[in-house]
């Protein structure tokens, strides 16, 4: 058919011209994307690459190299790439006609967009970047900001950090340390001045909103580097267990206020789709954190809401994450089916639902839930955790805390349909530890199944004194870099895992030792993994044994039976000694059981 055409895309050129070449067609365009700009490097930097490209137009095939302006794994906001030096001569010694430019916005590229494109016309062909940027400045400032103007945009595009990603859960995963923040704030004082000598007359609004523009710029890069290094470094004072710091530094972070500065200065030239994406991006995947951090230091409300979820499957990174933020702008962390293992359901608009006397907030919370059929515990968890920090719930409280859970179900139809208790229990911190009554045995065996989030099964250590000295250890399954003998080792860092049901793991004991005390170090403590401990004597058959005391502590269920039409709070009081996390167990008794939130006061 005359109306399609084919294309093929893919990263780097040499590595796979050759190949893409030898299985297309002479007709298909081959798009070879210069990826190793990532790394701050590029393929037109090296003979050989572009000797490969001329090899394949020279004998008839269209090659379309495909430049980036900013990358998504980690270079996105902040500025754009420098634009390439001699961009229609490496072109030409290419033999391509063309050339491509991914992007996800139009703005701050404009000096990326533009260079290039001066660049490959005869008049203008491989124009130096000061010299675009000379004119840009005069397009946008007017001839009085020419000079100093080309300057700044010069020393703009070579000198301001690009920062964040939007293909993972954290928009943010690489350190901000102090002494680059020192650099920032240097460099960025440094162009601001320069902006400060553009004098503007009155007559000329475009090219005030055009500086207004550009200042807004810098205060937010910055801004953001001094709310993202303090909640670094709050989160490592934290884990030192600096709780007075942890909370001092992260009084220094204002991201709401960096949030709005982004959306002021932003509106200056107008809000474009892909302002509007950015904005987005960091509400969910950055503003959250703060949220996180405050909660697990005590200072805001854990909030929970049952409700759908949405991912995007196909994607690099298809999210885990969803919120809601009510009327009052409190941020909620959604779980939805994928996340508890339930029947997700909304509140029909067409019944009532009475809600006296809840607030407009509670009453958005009662409108979602979900229902289980069987037992199952959620953790309380933070809304999020940075990248760098820990999940545990494990700051002292000075006095009991409040939890509310909020009930309803729009499938009742008198009270006594359905009943379920609600059991509140305090986790381990991240270990588990037990004694039994002494037995003597050859072999101690953990049978996991997974846990309430996953079916993952992963120990970091696992210790007693009866382990025979240098005895064997081995599992059913393990992944790749992650064998049974590492959660041996008496490394902290390195772990044994194993994704199903009923895997083991299972280590040799000394028999003249008893068997009494055992201790599990889990990754990731906010779960609640499942299994079974049993000793043998001969390795084959096996009796289990339960510990004398260890595991969790739980407080006396309060049994519900949803009344229809109504939502419903119950309170628990938790108590001080449940400092390590806190889950909640939802046990069906009779029917589904039913939530629609839970909300953990500070």
């Amino acid at each position: 058919r005359g109306d399609i055409t084919v294309s093929q895309a893919s990263w780097l050129f040499q590595s796979w011209l050759p190949y893409a070449d030898a299985c297309s067609p002479k007709n298909v365009t081959l798009l070879p994307l210069d990826w190793r700009v990532v790394e701050d490097q590029s393929e037109f930097d090296s003979p050989e690459e572009i000797q490969w490209m001329r090899q394949l137009t020279d004998s008839g095939r269209r090659v379309v190299p495909i430049i980036w302006s900013h990358h998504d794994d980690g270079h996105y906001i902040g500025r754009t790439y420098t634009p390439y030096n001699n961009f229609a001569s490496h072109l030409a010694k290419a033999g391509c006609d063309s050339y491509g430019i991914i992007h996800w916005s139009l703005r701050p590229h404009g000096l990326f967009f533009k260079s290039h494109s001066v660049q490959v016309w005869q008049t203008t062909k491989d124009q130096p970047l000061q010299e675009t940027c000379r004119i840009m400045a005069r397009n946008i400032f007017g001839t009085e900001g020419e000079q100093t103007g080309g300057e700044y945009l010069y020393d703009w595009i070579h000198s301001t950090p690009m920062y964040g990603r939007d293909t993972s859960d954290f928009m943010i995963d690489r350190p901000f340390s102090n002494d680059k923040l020192n650099t920032v704030q240097k460099e960025s004082q440094r162009r601001q001045e320069l902006l400060a000598k553009i004098q503007i007359s009155h007559d000329n609004p475009s090219a005030q909103r055009h500086l207004a523009y550009w200042k807004g710029l810098e205060e937010f890069n910055v801004r953001f580097w001094v709310d993202e290094n303090s909640l670094q470094q709050s989160i490592e004072a934290l884990k030192t267990g600096d709780v007075l710091t942890a909370q001092k530094w992260l009084d220094k972070a204002e991201p709401i206020s960096t949030l709005k500065k982004y959306a002021a200065y932003a509106s200056q030239l107008g809000i474009i789709p892909g302002d509007r994406g950015l904005l987005v991006l960091m509400n969910l995947k950055w503003y959250p954190a703060f949220v996180g951090l405050n909660q697990t230091l005590g200072r805001d409300n854990y909030r929970i809401n049952f409700a759908p979820t949405f991912s995007e499957p196909l994607a690099q990174g298809e999210g885990h994450r969803s919120f809601h933020i009510d009327t009052e702008k409190n941020l909620w962390l959604v779980q939805g089916d994928r996340e508890v293992h339930g029947k997700q359901w909304t509140w029909s608009e067409k019944e009532e639902q009475k809600t006296d006397p809840f607030s407009e907030s509670e009453k958005e919370i009662v409108k979602t839930g979900i229902h289980w059929s069987e037992s199952v515990q959620i953790p309380i968890v933070p809304a999020m955790i940075s990248r760098f920090g820990s999940a545990k719930l494990n700051v002292p409280s000075d006095s009991p805390r409040t939890m509310k859970v909020y009930v309803a179900d729009p499938n009742v139809k008198k009270q006594g349909d359905t009943e379920f208790d609600l059991i509140l229990c305090g986790n381990r911190s991240d270990t588990d530890s037990f004694t039994f009554e002494p037995v003597r045995a050859k072999y101690l065996r953990l049978v996991c199944h997974g846990n309430n989030l996953n079916t993952w099964n992963s120990i970091y250590e696992l210790e007693t004194p009866s382990r025979l000295k240098n005895g064997e250890v081995k599992a059913s399954n393990s992944v790749q870099d992650y064998p049974a003998i590492f959660s041996c080792d008496g490394k902290k860092e390195t772990r044994w895992a194993v994704d199903g049901n009923n895997e083991w793991i299972q280590i040799e004991l000394d028999p003249n030792i008893p068997f009494e005390k055992l201790q599990i170090r889990w990754y990731a403590s906010e779960r609640e993994y499942r299994y079974e401990i049993g000793i043998s004597s001969d390795g084959q058959s096996w009796k289990a044994v339960t510990p004398e005391n260890g595991g969790q502590k739980s407080l006396q269920p309060i049994t519900v039976s949803p009344i229809p039409g109504t939502a419903q709070v119950f309170n628990f009081t938790v108590p001080k000694e449940f400092q390590h996390g806190l889950s909640l167990r939802i046990q069906p008794k009779k029917g589904n059981a039913s939530l629609c939130g839970i909300i953990l006061e500070q």
